[in-house]
């Protein structure tokens, strides 16, 4: 059972599935390197206009094109976060910044701190900032008012800022925390998003970016030609046809979470675990009271078929910091039953 990977519990859509089956005799043919069908469908889904859409392999395409094009000097990490962004910026001989996510007074989790970021913009030569939203691996989320103070906190400074949403599908009310309607009047601001993680395509690689259409163009002419096959836009665009597979993954996460949320509270009152809150399909745990590292619990977890993630390499987290999924109930129940089994010992 693997809690490490962040994919849907449910697997592909069924209508995806199905239409990889009937479309096998494609791989023939060159695949559209425009991918007009899957923009219109993407277009659909997420109320932008498609020329606002370029679709990549993966999430980690569309971030390595941003920095390829705006080449910053400095870019501004919220840490703990996902590592690519760093390596991209690295890539193009940037530098990088961190700082970290604010831990609420009342020990909840993570939030976003405008006035240590504003700080940094003001004595630091920032360029570009990176902002995960939902953020992996704490699960945090933002307000969309307060993502639109740092974008109004930017624009004076005219810095770039990426937002990824890649684990936005999995968020009720996506409304409330999305900014992708913003980049219509925002010349500096980019979406990322990724179907890869709730319709489960990790294999096939889909993302996407949301800019303003004279970006989204240069970021077209940059990508290498051909680079989402034929399967993945077929499958992509029939995910985002079945409606009733994506509101069911809603549903389905929303209570394997709150189911996954009580019983670890549980295993915390016995044994010193603490659950971040999370508004995304995995859950940050911190081990420290228990005595245990990430490692040995992974360890001992993986002697009993389970996979984790050990997130002590995240900036600003340490040997205590475990990462695990949200998956179908029978795994959620045999994952606390070997914690406990593990921390009992």
């Amino acid at each position: 059972m693997d809690f490490s990977a962040n994919i849907n519990p449910l697997g592909p859509s069924p209508k995806a599935l199905q239409a990889i089956g009937a479309s096998l005799e494609n791989i023939v043919h060159y695949p559209d390197p425009d991918c007009v069908e899957l923009r219109e469908e993407l277009s659909r889904h997420l109320q932008v206009d498609p020329d606002c859409l370029v679709v990549g392999n993966g999430a980690v395409e569309i971030i390595h094109l941003l920095t390829n094009i705006a080449k910053p000097r400095t870019a501004l990490v919220l840490a703990p976060t996902f590592s690519e962004y760093e390596v991209a910026v690295k890539e193009v001989g940037g530098s990088v910044a961190r700082i970290p996510l604010s831990k609420k007074q009342d020990g909840g989790g993570f939030t976003l701190g405008l006035s240590d970021i504003e700080a940094h913009l003001d004595c630091k030569a920032i360029d570009m900032i990176f902002l995960c939203n939902p953020n992996n691996p704490t699960g945090n989320i933002v307000r969309r008012d307060a993502v639109e103070q740092l974008l109004d906190i930017s624009d004076e400074r005219d810095v770039t800022v990426v937002v990824d949403e890649s684990f936005m599908d999995f968020v009720d009310n996506p409304e409330m925390y999305s900014v992708r309607q913003e980049v219509s009047t925002r010349r500096k601001l980019a979406i990322i998003g990724s179907l890869t993680k709730f319709f489960a395509l990790p294999g096939l690689r889909v993302g996407y970016s949301i800019t303003q259409p004279g970006v989204a163009r240069e970021l077209r002419l940059r990508q290498q030609m051909w680079s989402v096959n034929c399967l993945a836009q077929i499958a992509a665009v029939a995910s985002l046809r079945d409606q009733e597979y994506i509101d069911f993954t809603r549903a389905y996460v929303e209570v394997e979470r709150a189911f996954f949320m009580d019983g670890l509270h549980d295993l915390g009152k016995r044994f010193g675990i603490r659950a971040f809150p999370s508004a995304a399909n995995f859950i940050l745990l911190d081990l420290e009271i228990s005595g245990m590292t990430a490692r040995k619990a992974g360890e001992a977890l993986a002697a009993r078929g389970i996979l984790v993630r050990d997130c002590s390499d995240f900036p600003f987290l340490n040997e205590y910091h475990m990462r695990i999924a949200v998956r179908t109930r029978a795994e959620n129940e045999c994952l606390l039953r070997a914690v406990s089994e593990v921390l009992g010992r």
